[in-house]
């Protein structure tokens, strides 16, 4: 298990959008560091929207906290660390996440990627989180998602309904052109995220150093689990003195992790 960078595929160089859909069962958890959690602690660079057809949950993107209800979707910025957990063990949960790079909006020089997807990217926009039926817009994002999964074969989980590695799913081949309905639906929703995303006033440059450095600790520590680590070992490999290490870490530990 890795918990840090995400390194599974999502798509393909060509078609870099995938599809993982997660099923995990009443009392069964999907992490070693709580009985409850539904998604180890990672993060990767592409964007994700996750559909929650089943369950209720707490997501955890950049340590903020977001409750969901089966029905609801959730947007996860690229590279923020996040993870999910049932508050109560004795219901199924079941989710689907839609992968997608940022190659699949734009070119990195078009105006799409300067006008619309380089202030996402670099906090000057803010784009709403979680998604509910309760609002319009919202309500045609989570449509739109859904059309997507339809095109998508679910074969692969027909004899393992619970799986830790979230495998990929494919398209299905019966269906002509669905790439092209699949990125067409996803710039929609984008400009749906865009049309109604926050301005931010300043760029949280320092937040973003901080996470960077948490990410680089994770990175560190899965790579070592076997071995007793100190707190002055992992400060050391992210470059920060160890107070101020602990400081971004938002607690006290101990002096072997």
């Amino acid at each position: 298990m890795n918990y840090g960078y995400e390194t599974c595929s999502h798509g393909t160089k060509f078609f870099p959008i995938g599809l993982h859909k997660t099923a995990v069962p009443p009392n069964c958890s999907l992490g070693r560091n709580s009985k409850y959690n539904i998604l180890y602690s990672h993060w990767h660079s592409e964007f994700e929207l996750l559909y929650l057809s089943r369950g209720h949950c707490v997501f955890v993107i950049d340590g903020e906290e977001y409750p969901m209800s089966a029905g609801e979707v959730i947007f996860i910025p690229s590279n923020s660390l996040h993870s999910a957990y049932r508050t109560v063990n004795s219901s199924e949960s079941v989710f689907y996440a839609i992968v997608f790079s940022k190659r699949l909006l734009g070119e990195p020089v078009d105006v799409i990627s300067e006008k619309y997807i380089s202030p996402v990217l670099s906090g000057e926009l803010r784009i709403n989180t979680v998604f509910n039926r309760k609002n319009t817009w919202h309500a045609e994002v989570i449509d739109l998602l859904i059309e997507i999964m339809s095109l998508y074969d679910y074969t692969p989980y027909d004899n393992e309904p619970s799986s830790d590695k979230h495998p990929e799913l494919f398209i299905k081949t019966d269906k002509y052109c669905a790439e092209i309905t699949i990125k067409a639906s996803i710039l929609r929703i984008w400009k749906l995220l865009i049309s109604h995303a926050e301005k931010s006033e300043s760029v949280r440059t320092i937040d973003r150093t901080n996470r960077e450095r948490v990410r680089k600790a994770f990175d560190f520590i899965n790579q070592h689990y076997s071995e007793p680590l100190t707190l002055d070992q992992i400060a050391a490999e992210v470059y920060k003195p160890r107070v101020l290490f602990s400081h971004i870490q938002g607690a006290n530990p101990p002096k072997t992790v």
